[in-house]
């Protein structure tokens, strides 16, 4: 993902491969806060798994977004054998 793209690639390929990665990152931050309040309603606990859900949501999609968009490290040299 971290790769240049090639130049045939058309500005419009590229933004629809940034808004598939937002929905992505929305997704995660958003789904284990709605599983958590199915949980709270399905146990009859008030909000401890809905809060646990976007605590742990957010922290991964951070997480994610963080890694997503960091510049990709440069390859290192491997030591040679023979010094």
């Amino acid at each position: 993902m971290h790769d240049k793209p090639p130049h045939d690639v058309t500005p419009m390929v590229i933004a629809y491969q940034w808004v598939a990665r937002i929905i992505t990152v929305a997704f995660e931050m958003v789904t284990p806060g709605v599983l958590g309040l199915w949980l709270d309603n399905w146990l009859g606990t008030k909000v401890l798994f809905t809060l646990l859900g976007f605590a742990v949501g957010i922290t991964f999609a951070v997480w994610h977004l963080i890694r997503m968009t960091a510049s990709p490290k440069p390859p290192q040299s491997k030591p040679r054998a023979d010094s």
